[in-house]
């Protein structure tokens, strides 16, 4: 007689195994996460790169149509470049005048075209400000520059951004005391409310640094003046046209987070000055939310990374257009 024999077959984990398992996945997952955070992080400074080479192209196409580059921005009129930012100017800065040269002529087209000139400032009692409530004599048929503001431009933004600003850098005046001295200052207007509403950038203009060395190490970009290729004798390899910002902080107590407005950022300048070098979480720096870095547009139209460490002597000459000075590596 044969003895039938069964075998029990064993099913599930026990809770010993299912913790070992879930162990093991905690780990791979905690191994992955910061790969994948900046397989994301590459692929964001990889599209801020590409606005901002969008932002080249649409500085060379605007320099070929006119001969010229645009404005850095509208402000005081010239024979005062020293005025602290009173008055009724129309404040636009670097970023509307590219436009039409960004796919975006659909914003651009209703511009008021008259303010656009650069030799047109406020007779009278006009009052040009963007933000201003314009009369029809002035609009011409455009639309409010204000309700304008409201666009949120992709392309003026950096992917990396995710900021949610409580004050936004409305305008600005770059000034310093009348040559020979060396003082560097900007004059903010900050604004809040509906300014909130109003579409921003993290992409200025570099303009230099017009009062030292006999107004040699000026930018390409200035108030009311428009620059040509053949001015920039350092060569439009060697020197910066725009560059990455986030806005910093306000004075407030506690600090709430900034932001500047597309439609009037005006431009920073460059300085030697701990306040004024890249990196610093300032409204007067050049930075980025990129580690280490911010990236920028050279006159030629080409992009390149810039190191927050970058030295402040050689900081200072490639913001220049014509100093004549040689650089390093940087």
């Amino acid at each position: 007689m044969k003895r039938s024999i069964s075998a029990r077959v064993k099913q599930g984990f026990t809770l010993v195994e299912l913790l070992v398992v879930i162990a093991i996945i905690g780990i791979l997952v905690g191994l992955l996460l910061p790969a994948v955070q900046a397989a994301r992080e590459a692929a964001r400074r990889m599209s801020c790169q590409n606005n901002l080479k969008q932002l080249g192209l649409a500085l060379q196409n605007f320099e070929s149509s006119n001969r010229k580059l645009p404005p850095g921005w509208l402000g005081m009129s010239r024979a005062t470049p020293f005025d602290a930012p009173a008055g009724n100017q129309q404040y636009y800065g670097l970023l509307p005048f590219l436009l039409p040269f960004m796919e975006q002529s659909t914003v651009s087209n209703q511009f008021p075209v008259s303010l656009f000139r650069v030799d047109r400032l406020p007779t009278g009692s006009e009052d040009l400000r963007w933000f201003a409530s314009l009369p029809a004599s002035l609009l011409a048929g455009g639309t409010q520059p204000f309700n304008l503001a409201q666009f949120s431009i992709p392309g003026f933004k950096c992917p990396s951004d995710a900021k949610i600003p409580q004050v936004m850098w409305s305008r600005a005046h770059i000034r310093s005391a009348a040559p020979p001295a060396t003082g560097l200052t900007m004059t903010f207007f900050s604004g809040t409310g509906s300014f909130l509403n109003v579409g921003r950038t993290n992409y200025v203009a570099c303009i230099g640094r017009p009062d030292e060395n006999g107004g040699l190490r000026e930018g390409m970009f200035r108030n009311r003046q428009q620059t040509k290729f053949g001015e920039i004798t350092d060569g439009l390899s060697n020197t910066l046209a725009i560059g990455e910002t986030h806005g910093g902080v306000s004075s407030d107590v506690p600090p709430l987070p900034a932001s500047w407005l597309w439609i009037s950022a005006p431009g920073l300048p460059s300085s030697t000055s701990a306040s004024w070098l890249p990196g610093q979480n300032s409204r007067t720096a050049f930075n980025s939310y990129h580690t280490g870095l911010a990236q920028f547009v050279q006159a030629d139209g080409s992009v390149r990374p810039i190191s927050n460490s970058i030295a402040p002597s050689i900081w200072i000459t490639i913001n220049g257009m014509k100093d004549g000075e040689v650089n390093g590596e940087y």
